[in-house]
């Protein structure tokens, strides 16, 4: 019950995005820093994976005009998750079988997320295609989002300046 739209066993929630940067967005923006940096750390050792969901699901879409009439796009960015997880216990009673929503750390609705609703663990999905995480998706982030992503430099590579009111530093000696 750790996710915005997750149900309680013996269900459970699958998150996909509906392309490359959207799922980048969610996996980036608890660390994106002011001015839309972040560390490349964040994706290290990652890949995307390219799915094709086997059979067409009935979705409550959020991002639908008459949604309105039910809720708000705070669906999509509320904290914490007791609100959305309830949404979606209602949406799955209804006979919904996920929800579409926006993408909490993006303003654009271009990109989009899809919560599916089925039985825990596991899927019996296909594997689908392992997607790299290139220098051109890290390029169209920059581009369309302005989203930068930097290396940390390791300790070893750090100058530490002296204390400008004296005290001891790194480059002084007390003895």
């Amino acid at each position: 019950m750790e996710g915005r739209f997750d149900l309680p066993p013996p269900d459970g929630t699958c998150y996909v995005a509906s392309d490359a940067l959207g799922a980048l967005l969610e996996r980036l923006g608890p660390g994106l820093a002011p001015g839309g940096i972040a560390p490349s750390s964040l994706l290290a050792g990652r890949h995307l994976r390219a799915l094709h969901v086997p059979r067409p699901h009935v979705l409550a879409d959020s991002l639908a005009r008459r949604a309105t009439r039910w809720l708000t796009s705070e669906i999509s960015t509320i904290t914490p998750y007791h609100v959305p997880q309830a949404w979606a216990r209602a949406f799955r009673g209804q006979g919904f079988m996920g929800i579409g929503y926006g993408i909490r750390h993006s303003t654009w609705r271009r990109h989009f997320s899809v919560a599916i609703f089925g039985p825990s663990g596991e899927r019996k999905w296909r594997k689908g295609r392992q997607v790299p995480i290139s220098e051109s998706v890290h390029r169209r982030l920059r581009e369309t989002h302005g989203i930068v992503l930097f290396d940390l430099p390791a300790t070893d590579e750090l100058v530490f300046a002296p204390d400008p009111l004296g005290g001891p530093s790194e480059s002084t000696s007390t003895e």
